[in-house]
């Protein structure tokens, strides 16, 4: 074959036979002709069909993901997160796992770990950076509780600070402050204490509660300068290096316990945890610390109470208080402030003398005697420190570490209580309405660090009668003879009541449907059962007894 150029520049491929020796003989091929072979090859397609059709840009769905956190950048969904770091820290890695050069300071908890990583060789051992959260002890009006901060600025001396070593932190000579948010916690079972085939029960001395945070942080109504209205803002704490207790937290996966709640979270369902047991250990550990370096409870840091903070249970009930700064916040305000009583209008002296006062109130109401009040008692259990009835932060819980006795409760007219005296009462101070623990109600002992619902004991006899009736009470006679136990918990003797101003004629007769010392409660008129563990024993409070 040959290839030759026709005058219109056409390529025209012409086979070599024996002819090809006489170029006369040669025949070439007309340019219409080879314009109809291509055509003919084409077989009907043109050029627009030939080409791919580009897919419409379509924005990233799915469970826990906002549309609105991307933007389209060259053809592309980009998260705003990544714009920002790229914009702001040009110079950093795209998506860089070493934790100086993130946007965010705080732990990645939906990153994979790379193992090529070792953040002390990047860091040093035991260095604490922005980011990193920590424990501390502010207060709420008189209410001292442990508060999980994210860091967000680290002073030493004065001099701000990217990072520094965990034990500078804790010496009063460095003169180190810590500025972060506080935190946002919901407390949750343990993954073991909610899994029957866990192979792993928890112990009796371990709490059964964890606290994860839920992914918000806590914000309080603030007042806008000039005008009558308020905005939330985010709580920022500074506070002393000392008054800290650094935080060793762990990412988990939170689906199992809050379900699709989880995935408000992240898109993943993972956030920190740390367990309860070690969050009430710091928190009496960070108080050891004031008490030691004799720090001013009114120089601690103050966060307005909100709905989130303090912590709370499940139940509503405070939860990580520091029950002796508590005691002491009160003690330092009822010094300071002298209440009025709403119900007569006199001015009691001192937390005793109120509690002694309105419950002189009660009693009097419950025996029927007649007092010119401004306003009156409440018909149904009234509160000990109020003489209210029906209101939910009114009720009353009791809390023992060790040898003492710790009253709980949200009243607004709350006071200290030296529970073992008041208990038994003196000539000074007769009244020994306090509450206890309704042995029917809670017949075991609670496990280490746990709170137990409480009754005021000149409310017990109404109390006995509307949730226990099969037993007989002083305003229920009949039933089964009381336990000797409830009764000594609550009985009211003849001589308190006189001090109190009850005429003798309507105190009540001498209660007698009492059972013998020996006989204990009858456990078979319990309500609920108790968690049995693998081995077929009980759970915390009922021990068998030694031999």
């Amino acid at each position: 074959m040959c290839y030759l150029l026709t005058p219109p520049h056409l390529l025209v491929l012409v086979p070599l036979t024996d002819s090809s020796t006489n170029p006369s003989q040669a025949k070439t091929a007309s340019p219409d002709e080879d314009d109809d072979d291509i055509e003919d090859q084409s077989s009907g397609i043109t050029f627009e069909e030939s080409l791919e059709e580009v897919p419409e840009l379509v924005l990233p769905s799915g469970r826990g993901i906002d549309p609105n956190d991307y933007l389209s950048v060259q053809g592309k969904w980009v998260h705003k997160q990544r714009i920002c770091r790229v914009v702001i820290n040009a110079d950093s890695e795209p998506k860089s796992t070493e934790r100086l050069r993130r946007v965010r300071g705080h732990t990645k908890v939906n990153g994979k770990k790379r193992d090529d990583v070792n953040p002390e060789a990047l860091l040093g051992a035991n260095t604490f950076i922005l980011g990193d959260p920590f424990c501390t002890l502010p207060r709420t009006n008189q209410t001292l509780s442990l508060a999980l901060v994210r860091s967000t600025a680290i002073h030493e001396d004065g001099v701000s600070r990217g990072s520094i070593l965990a034990p500078t932190i804790r010496n009063p000579q460095a003169k180190v402050k810590l500025s972060g948010q506080v935190l946002s916690l919901t407390m949750v079972p343990t993954l073991d204490d909610i899994l029957p085939e866990s192979d792993n029960p928890i112990s009796e001395d371990k709490s059964p509660w964890s606290w994860i945070w839920n992914g918000r942080f806590l914000k309080v109504d603030s007042a806008i300068a000039g005008i009558k209205q308020t905005t939330e803002k985010v709580v920022i704490v500074s506070v002393l290096g000392a008054l800290t207790e650094l935080v060793n937290h762990r990412p988990v996966d939170v689906v199992p316990r809050l379900g699709d709640r989880a995935y408000e979270i992240n898109s993943e369902g993972r956030s920190w945890e740390l367990d309860d047991g070690p969050m009430g250990a710091v928190c009496e550990m960070l108080w050891d610390v004031v008490v030691k370096e004799k720090i001013a409870l009114t120089s601690l840091a103050s966060v307005k109470k909100s709905a989130d903070f303090p912590y709370s249970f499940d139940n509503g009930n405070r939860a990580l208080v520091c029950q002796d700064g508590t005691q002491q916040l009160m003690q330092q305000h009822d010094s300071k402030v002298q209440r009025v009583c709403l119900l007569c209008g006199q001015r009691p002296k001192g937390p005793n003398e109120w509690r002694t006062h309105i419950s002189t109130h009660v009693l009097r109401s419950i025996r029927g005697v007649a007092e010119s009040l401004r306003t009156p008692v409440g018909l149904s259990l009234p509160c000990g420190l109020c003489a209210s009835s029906g209101k939910s932060a009114c009720e009353v819980s009791l809390l023992t570490k060790g040898p003492t006795t710790h009253v709980l409760t949200e009243c607004e007219k709350s006071v200290n209580i030296t529970y073992k005296s008041a208990e038994h009462g003196s000539k000074s101070t007769p009244c020994r309405n306090v509450p206890i623990v309704c042995k029917l109600c809670h017949p075991d002992q609670p496990p280490p660090g746990t709170c137990q619902r409480a009754q005021w004991r000149y409310n017990m006899p109404e109390h006995l009668s509307a949730a226990h009736p099969e037993y007989a009470s002083p305003l229920n006679p009949g039933g089964t003879p009381l336990p000797h136990e409830v009764w000594e918990s609550m009985k009211v003797d003849e001589a308190e009541e006189l001090a109190l101003g009850i005429p003798k004629v309507s105190i009540p007769a001498v209660f007698t449907e009492v059972a013998a010392p020996g006989e204990g409660v009858d456990r078979s008129n319990v309500v609920g059962k108790k968690r049995k563990r693998k081995d077929g024993t009980a759970a915390a409070g009922t021990r068998k007894k030694k031999k």
